[in-house]
């Protein structure tokens, strides 16, 4: 189906903004400046976005669509042990996908760290991120009485701390720890995913 004006315009508005809040981060980035460099009123912009905080959240849904297309549906937990060989690719090759976008995750999670920065995006690209992974478990488990509010809480907080943000700091970090540590890039990756797997993939295997 081909896309219509609006929809390449709000496109376009997100490209230009990515771009800018990747150069001048996210508070350096006005809403006019986005309008400015897009070439189009700044109502335009309002009329497919609520504020910054959504052009974000739109940006990295827009990510996530991306990876779902070019390299298959997210990361899932294999249920046998020999499934690991072709998991690992899949970790690798979200990682080089997600490294391309660098700059724009860096920002969010910068953002998150400041002492007056808004946190909310990192979150909700958090909760889309973990809700496409629940998305991927039978039903019989989510739905059952043992996955009460307390233990899809404890469930939130494993994926985003031992999942989500390893993957989001290493996208970030990963050329400058490599300089400063005197590694290949691709010896670095080599290193992450097998850590990565052997912490947060096997934590999943051995709950079971």
């Amino acid at each position: 189906m081909p896309k219509t004006d609006g929809y390449k315009t709000k496109e376009k508005i997100m490209a230009v903004a990515e771009q800018l809040f990747a150069e001048k981060g996210f508070n350096g980035t006005s809403i006019d400046k986005i309008a400015r460099n897009a070439g189009v009123n700044k109502g335009l912009i309002y009329y497919h976005f609520k504020d910054k905080q959504d052009i974000v959240v739109s940006i990295f849904r827009g990510i996530l669509k991306e990876i779902d297309q070019s390299v298959g549906k997210s990361i899932q937990i294999p249920h046998h042990q020999d499934d690991d060989l072709s998991l690992q690719q899949k970790i690798r090759d979200e990682i080089e996908f997600c490294a391309r976008r660098r700059k724009i995750i860096s920002v969010m999670l910068m953002e998150a760290l400041k002492a007056d920065g808004n946190a909310d995006f990192l979150f909700q690209c958090a909760q889309m991120v973990i809700q496409q992974e629940m998305d991927g478990i039978p039903k019989k488990v989510t739905e059952s009485d043992s996955f009460d509010a307390e233990n899809r809480t404890r469930y939130f907080l494993h994926e985003f701390f031992t999942g989500f943000m390893p993957i989001i700091a290493f996208v970030s970090l990963q050329e400058k720890w490599s300089t400063y540590f005197g590694c290949d890039n691709e010896k670095a990756l080599d290193y992450f995913i097998e850590a990565f797997t052997q912490t947060h993939i096997e934590g999943h295997l051995a709950g079971q």
